[in-house]
């Protein structure tokens, strides 16, 4: 709920000023840096996802490092829970995460 609540991408808040000091040493969550993710991303999204704001994943995708960004396909006719439920997520979604594990996990 925060992340739609709050535009930054950042720590979990943990509710007051005075928590996030001693939680972080500041009063608000840090961000997080997605230029310094250093693992392969793959990343899904929904096109009637709610909760996958076509400019949030824009923001995402232009700031993690491009080598590390190995993948990534809109689901056009997916919403959140479809990911899970939908008959078609085995072929649309699944098929594509064991390739991609096949690709990147060492057996």
């Amino acid at each position: 709920m925060q992340g739609v609540r709050d535009p930054t991408f950042q720590r979990l808040d943990m509710g007051s000023a005075e928590a996030n000091e001693v939680r972080y040493g500041t009063s608000t969550p840090p961000p997080y840096d997605m230029s310094k993710i250093a693992v392969p991303t793959a990343v899904f999204w929904g096109k009637h996802d709610w909760l996958a704001d076509p400019d949030d994943v824009q923001k995402i995708l232009d700031t993690v490092p491009a080598e590390m960004l190995v993948f990534v396909k809109e689901q056009t006719s997916f919403a959140h829970l479809d990911y899970t439920w939908a008959p078609a997520a085995r072929t649309e979604v699944y098929d594509d995460v064991v390739k991609l594990l096949d690709l990147y996990v060492p057996q």
